[in-house]
C-alpha cells in the first residue's frame, strides 16, 4: 500500500539517517529499550527517537520533549510534546514528524526481538531497516 509523505518529513527522515543516528554513540547509550533516560552514573540511554529528540535543527522544527524526574531516584525520562506542551506518545510523534505509519513507526522504534536492542549492532539494525523504508517512501 502506498504511503503518502511530504517532502519536509521525507527530510527529515534522512537527516536521521544520515546525520542523527551515525552521530549517536555506538556503546550501550544507543538503546533501544529506553525512549531516553539520564542518569548521573551513566550518562543518557536513548533509543533512535530520543536521540533524535537531542537534535537541534529536529528541536527547531517542532520535536518537542522534557526530561521528567522519575520516580525511583535521581533519573530523568524523556517524555514527547506536542505543540501544546501535552504528552503524547511517543510512536504518535514518530509518525508525525517523519511521516511513518504506525506499523513503520512501531517497527523501527519499538523493541525488536528479530534485532539487536543496545549498542552498534542495534544502531546498524536500525539503519538497515531506515534505509529500507526510505526506500519505499514516495513524496505527496
Amino acid at each position: 500500500m502506498k504511503h503518502d509523505v511530504t517532502q519536509e518529513q521525507l527530510d527529515r527522515f534522512r537527516h536521521l539517517i544520515q546525520f542523527v543516528i551515525p552521530n549517536a554513540p555506538d556503546d550501550h547509550g544507543f538503546d533501544m529499550t529506553e525512549w531516553g533516560k539520564q542518569t548521573p552514573d551513566c550518562g543518557t540511554h536513548a533509543c533512535a527517537l530520543g536521540w533524535a529528540a537531542q537534535d537541534p535543527s529536529f528541536q527547531q522544527a517542532g520535536l518537542n520533549h522534557r526530561w521528567a524526574k522519575a520516580d525511583f531516584g535521581k533519573s530523568g525520562l524523556l517524555r514527547f510534546l506536542d505543540a501544546r506542551g501535552d504528552e503524547v506518545p511517543p510512536l504518535r510523534i514518530a509518525q508525525e514528524f517523519f511521516g511513518l505509519t504506525l506499523w513503520e513507526a512501531d517497527d523501527l522504534f519499538m523493541p525488536n526481538s528479530t534485532r539487536h536492542v543496545v549498542g552498534p549492532r542495534a544502531k546498524r539494525d536500525f539503519l538497515e531497516r531506515a534505509r529500507e523504508i526510505l526506500a519505499e517512501r514516495s513524496v505527496a
